[in-house]
């Protein structure tokens, strides 16, 4: 009587059904002649019965067999994440060595899973428009003021956490030339930096909207005064804008600037004004008779908003009687014994300070003396007052028509309504001159 297909199965390969220990008996049969064989041999000869099997089946090798094992099976990301991969490729780096000129186009084809990860990253973080991708022209104050490389690094570590892992490890120095005064801290900020600039120029290169790092670049290059001919050149290498875009962004953070300072008077809250005359020197390269430098005068000042604790509504007339000056006497302006006495001890504080860091800076040795600074009124460090810059103005304080125009100006810059300008005071802070063209 012939056999079902099921026992033929049966009679070569362990059923599921089968106990624990009749499974393990099948499991070691075909290595159980090789007495005393260590793991190795144990497992080649194992692996030859695989391969012979596949054959059997029509297979070409074991790797066919995989490959469609892993269109198959749910297991196969398991085995990948687990790091299958990366265990086939230490194999392949021990067994194969670079002997022949198609190297160069295997390795391109072992990469080429890893390409496909730094694209999709790679276009991911050129194309966010919320943190990298800003045209110069949007450019805002608070934008300009937010530059920190390391929370820029961050925000591209989001985006591209594969590719900047690999520039980490190209970027790696070897222990021969790292600089012993150098610190880690020191160390990874500079490689932030490097990373960040690095990968900041190959975006811009492939979009020019793209300019997280170029944009406040240019700005540093613009405020110190840095020629055109640099300009041009750092921008060709992609450090920078151009000189044009320099200036588009100016214009457009100043046109916010402006924008936000037209504002502050309708907060109704109190503030104070500073200005003075601005006076530089317009020098010619050569001197002729027609031709000679002059001085130009023109009228610099900023405005301060107080913190929340301190605003206070706007200042009305009430609030500023000169009729009291007349009550002055020259006792108000002397010092009282206690502010000598605290003066006296703050002066104390100062010179034990400088003495002491001088004695330490020539590694002398001085007693650990102490004399406290006084503290008198001490201002709340975290609650800082806001500062506006204003516009600078055509005119000259020491005329005083230009200085009506000067307060002309202020007014409206500062976007104040006619009925505050007939209701409402404005504290003007300077030195003599000013304070007297004021009054």
């Amino acid at each position: 009587m012939s056999s079902s297909p099921t026992n033929n199965i049966d009679s070569f390969t362990p059923s599921l059904r089968r106990s624990s220990r009749e499974s393990t008996n099948v499991y070691h049969y075909y290595a159980a002649h090789l007495d005393g064989a260590d793991a190795d041999e144990i497992a080649r000869t194992k692996v030859d019965v695989l391969r012979k099997r596949a054959f059997e089946l029509g297979f070409n090798s074991l790797f066919e067999v995989i490959g469609i094992e892993a269109k198959m099976s749910d297991e196969f990301y398991t085995y990948v994440e687990s790091g299958g991969l990366e265990a086939l490729y230490r194999e392949y780096r021990r067994l194969r060595k670079p002997r022949s000129e198609d190297i160069v186009e295997v390795h391109r084809t072992i990469c080429a899973p890893a390409i496909d990860i730094f694209k999709r990253e790679w276009k991911a973080l050129t194309t966010d428009t919320s943190s990298f991708k800003i045209p110069l022209n949007n450019f805002s104050p608070e934008y300009v003021a937010e530059f920190n490389f390391e929370s820029i690094f961050k925000q591209m570590q989001k985006f591209a956490p594969c590719l900047i892992y690999l520039l980490q490890q190209l970027a790696e120095k070897p222990p021969s030339s790292i600089i012993k005064e150098d610190t880690e801290e020191l160390r990874r900020r500079a490689e932030q930096r490097h990373i960040t600039i690095a990968l900041a120029i190959l975006a811009n290169h492939v979009s020019q909207r793209f300019n997280v790092i170029q944009g406040r670049v240019g700005y540093f290059l613009f405020a110190s005064k840095t020629s055109k001919s640099v300009i041009s050149a750092l921008n060709k290498l992609g450090i920078c804008p151009s000189y044009d875009g320099i200036i588009v962004s100016i214009k457009a953070t100043a046109e916010a600037a402006r924008n936000y300072l037209s504002q502050v008077c309708l907060r109704g809250q109190a503030i104070w004004v500073s200005f003075d005359n601005l006076t530089y020197a317009a020098n010619v390269k050569l001197q002729t008779l027609f031709n000679r430098g002059d001085f130009i005068i023109l009228t610099a000042g900023y405005l301060v908003i107080p913190p929340e604790s301190h605003a206070r509504p706007m200042l009305t007339p009430s609030h500023c009687d000169y009729r009291k000056v007349k009550t002055l006497s020259l006792g108000d302006f002397l010092p009282s014994p206690e502010i000598k006495n605290t003066m006296k001890n703050a002066c104390k504080s100062i010179l034990w300070n400088v003495f002491k860091n001088f004695a330490h800076s020539n590694k002398v040795n001085v007693p650990n003396l102490i004399y406290p600074m006084p503290i008198i009124f001490q201002l709340n460090h975290l609650e800082r007052p806001e500062i506006l810059s204003l516009p600078t103005y055509p005119f000259n304080e020491g005329i005083i028509n230009e200085v009506i125009d000067i307060h002309e100006c202020i007014s409206n810059d500062i976007g104040m309504s006619d009925k505050q300008r007939v209701e409402n005071m404005i504290m003007f802070k300077g030195d003599f001159a000013t304070v007297r063209q004021n009054r």
